[in-house]
């Protein structure tokens, strides 16, 4: 997350009549990745992004993206800004669901796929 970031920005949570719970909490992530410039100025890079909970199993929270409807591997780009650098050619959203195996909880982190 972003240094000026400020964490301690309250943000509502909203219950649904079923339980389920939607907590959106604002934040800025910036990202590096190793980049093979060995075919510049015609190269593709990607980059990926994991999100996932370290305190919680995927039977407590269930990460989801905003946009991302039954079926698709999109998430929304709408805050995307393009800029003079490079283009976003493609995304890619999956998640994945492994287990610990000292304690057998599943998790299910979120990857994110940009190229």
């Amino acid at each position: 997350a972003d240094e000026k970031f400020d964490s301690t920005f309250r943000t509502n949570v909203v219950v649904n009549n079923n339980g389920s719970c939607l907590y959106v909490p604002p934040g800025v992530f910036k990202s590096t990745c190793q980049i093979d410039i060995t075919w510049f100025p015609f190269d593709d890079q990607k980059c990926v992004m994991k999100f996932g909970s370290w305190t919680y199993d995927g039977f407590s929270l269930d990460l989801d993206l905003a946009g991302n409807e039954e079926g698709k591997e999109e998430g929304d780009l709408t805050p995307f800004l393009p800029n003079g650098e490079w283009v976003l050619v493609g995304k890619k959203e999956t998640a994945q669901t492994h287990s610990t195996l000292r304690s057998g909880e599943a998790y299910a982190p979120i990857l994110r796929l940009l190229s």
